[in-house]
């Protein structure tokens, strides 16, 4: 079994990418990107940088996966809109926090490569644990002069929506707690033998 591989459905999967790493460096502290992929209609799309350590412990150890298995991540009442624009709207307004960021997984903002984008996981009102990936406007603080790709947040936002909505079954995500352990050991394995 491919350890890095995140499987959703017969297409669909997360692919953990572990950066190569030199002999004195911490082997926690070492980072990876995560794709999602959809072999059917083609589509990769890098939306997470993450510690490898802190991946594997959000599936495997911290609470939010055994919310997502039981049905008790529904969408809080007070999100109007979906996640992304939110937490779009947090970002730009310094709005007091919002509930979107209880159901934020990854994001690959802070690698400062383009496109953002953020990631969630819920139940729906039915329990099925939904993924989504969302863009996330990249040029607070920029203007055109700084960058000459910078478009207004009005505009990134008149044409946003949510760029991948689809549904995890539970039996995957509970295969995905062992897998993040063994791959945790292997990273580590790995890395302390260099």
């Amino acid at each position: 079994m491919d350890l890095t591989k995140f499987i959703i459905s017969a297409t669909q999967y997360l692919k953990v990418a572990p950066e190569p790493i030199e002999k004195d460096d911490c082997e926690f502290c070492a980072r990876c990107d995560i794709d999602y992929v959809d072999e059917e209609k083609n589509i990769t799309i890098r939306f997470g940088y993450e510690d490898n350590s802190s991946f594997c412990y959000f599936i495997s150890e911290y609470n939010f996966i055994q919310k997502l298995i039981t049905g008790k991540m529904v969408l809080d009442k007070s999100i109007t809109e979906d996640l992304g624009f939110e937490w779009n709207q947090f970002f730009k307004d310094n709005k007091k926090k919002t509930a979107a960021s209880t159901y934020l997984c990854w994001s690959n903002s802070h690698k400062q490569i383009r496109p953002y984008f953020s990631s969630w996981m819920y139940n729906d009102k039915e329990g099925n644990i939904i993924f989504e990936i969302t863009p996330f406007y990249p040029w607070h603080g920029e203007t055109k002069k700084s960058n000459p790709e910078f478009i207004t947040y009005k505009k990134f936002m008149k044409d946003y929506k949510p760029t991948i909505k689809t549904v995890i079954p539970k039996e995957n995500i509970v295969k995905w707690i062992d897998q993040a352990q063994e791959l945790k050991k292997t990273l580590i394995d790995v890395h302390a033998v260099v």
